[in-house]
């Protein structure tokens, strides 16, 4: 007679080995502070290139659930998130912008703030931003705010002396006319038709 099998239940295995686990020793290795610019920058730039891949992926989250929740739906789980309507659209764009290749590759290095900024741009203005290296790996959003301050500023009056010449000639030819036209008139006062 064959003994029959025990069923195997995996939370009570995890139940059972919870206290054995802790006297393991970790696989994590033990970070130390950081000591010198060096350890600093080194740990910043992990971190930063960390939340980099993370705003891709919180921005492609985003796209995909909203294709494929229904709009209700979407509402719901944005009202639920912990940032605003604000971050949530840079971040949906920003990831579309990289995703669709509109933008150098190492773009998303800059932050989906600055890469934001990249999809307010027309593509014959990002084209020429990123001739002008404004656009690239290490753009900033300063850069590409006065960037396109400048491309969409108001043409501006005409320094003053460009002013003043144009007011000069405009009288001295309305003087020549004045004069002609006197003279048309004394002409025609004294009887005598014009010339």
């Amino acid at each position: 007679m064959k003994k029959s099998l025990m069923k195997i239940d995996p939370h009570s295995i995890k139940q059972s080995l919870k206290p054995l686990a802790s006297q393991l020793p970790s696989s994590k290795p033990v970070e130390l502070p950081p000591k010198t610019i060096d350890d600093y920058r080194e740990r910043i730039g992990v971190l930063w290139t960390d939340a980099q891949q993370t705003f891709l992926k919180i921005g492609d989250l985003l796209n995909r659930a909203k294709s494929a929740l229904d709009p209700a739906d979407f509402v719901k789980l944005c009202d639920q998130l912990p940032f605003g309507k604000s971050a949530r659209s840079q971040l949906m764009s920003a990831c579309r912008a990289i995703t669709a290749g509109e933008l150098p590759a190492g773009c998303e290095r800059a932050g989906y703030g600055a890469v934001y900024l990249c999809t307010t741009l027309t593509p014959d203005e990002r084209q020429t931003a990123i001739a002008q290296g404004v656009i690239g790996p290490s753009m900033r959003q300063s850069d590409l705010a006065r960037f396109r301050a400048t491309l969409r500023m108001a043409p501006t009056a005409p320094p003053p002396y460009v002013r003043l010449a144009q007011i000069e000639a405009e009288i001295a030819r309305l003087e020549e006319q004045l004069t002609a036209l006197r003279a048309e008139r004394e002409s025609l006062r004294s009887g005598h038709a014009p010339q």
